[in-house]
């Protein structure tokens, strides 16, 4: 899978890349085999860290996730859960 991670207003330092490259590989291999790609983008409006992810795991399928915290891993995090939830629903489906 292609991974993509950008940030708007900040610069995205290597710690949080290997977080999101790690958490992300994981989360997405545990409902689907051969995902696409994916973008994340953080964003910093004021003290909040927003992160979003979308997910092409198959054929016409998009899956997205968001959070938003104090930390930008904490963000990350949230937005991996709700990523999560999501992928899970639609392989039950």
């Amino acid at each position: 899978m292609h991974i993509t991670v950008t940030g708007r207003h900040l610069d995205v330092w290597a710690s949080l890349r290997h977080r999101v490259e790690e958490g992300l590989g994981a989360a997405v291999a545990k409902y689907f085999d051969r995902a696409i790609e994916a973008h994340v983008t953080f964003d910093k409006r004021g003290s909040f860290f927003l992160a979003d992810i979308a997910v092409h795991v198959g054929r016409g399928i998009v899956a997205h996730g968001g959070g938003e915290a104090d930390d930008a891993y904490v963000a990350f995090a949230t937005a991996l859960e709700h990523l999560a939830k999501r992928l899970r629903r639609h392989k039950r489906r």
